[in-house]
């Protein structure tokens, strides 16, 4: 099914293949569709690239002419989040999220897809952008797991680095100590990644 206007949202910190396959999907099945970067406004550990950066990663991995992206930031309130964001985003035929706190959000507003269902189960990549993070903290097998356009903006604005000297020990320590949470996607941590708590 053709959309005419699609709304779609993720952190995206970093674009990562999964991720790439979804917004390019979501571009293909649409004739305009609206990217919003989560959490736009914070800084710290579950957001270590800043909307531009995060803004550069997409536009160099997304070859269609056909999406604009918008700041969303965290409010720390639910509602206050949703007035903003459909400021934002204005009317749609349909919204995409995974995440099932957004969902439960916007429901009332928009037609709800998961983003599972825009992509054939065979052509998807199942991947948190939490694996990429770690990854990037202990090693160079991230490159695998972004696209090539990401890797060489990262490398090249010495993203890495920074990432590693700012979060790289808090995120080793965190992961190690509970590794369950590379594939948590439980209803409350999908609250802090909206909220912020």
């Amino acid at each position: 099914m053709k959309y005419t206007k699609l709304g779609i949202i993720g952190r995206f910190k970093p674009l990562h293949l999964g991720q790439q396959k979804l917004l390019e999907r979501a571009c293909e099945s649409a004739e305009h569709v609206t990217i919003g970067i989560g959490s736009s406004n914070k800084y710290n550990l579950r957001n270590p690239f800043t909307f531009e950066e995060t803004e550069q990663m997409i536009k160099r991995s997304l070859a269609f002419p056909n999406y604009s992206i918008t700041p969303i930031p965290d409010f720390g309130d639910g509602e206050k989040w949703v007035k903003y964001l459909i400021e934002q985003f204005g009317d749609l035929d349909v919204f995409v999220t995974g995440n099932t706190y957004v969902q439960k959000l916007l429901e009332e507003h928009y037609k709800i897809l998961d983003s599972h269902e825009l992509i054939p189960e065979e052509d998807q990549i199942r991947l948190r952008a939490t694996k990429v993070r770690y990854e990037i903290a202990v090693g160079d097998n991230w490159r695998n797991l972004v696209p090539e356009q990401v890797a060489e903006y990262l490398d090249t604005n010495n993203l890495i680095e920074r990432f590693r000297k700012e979060f790289g020990e808090e995120t080793k320590r965190i992961i190690l100590s509970n590794p369950s949470i590379l594939s948590d996607k439980s209803e409350g941590t999908e609250r802090r990644h909206c909220e912020d708590e």
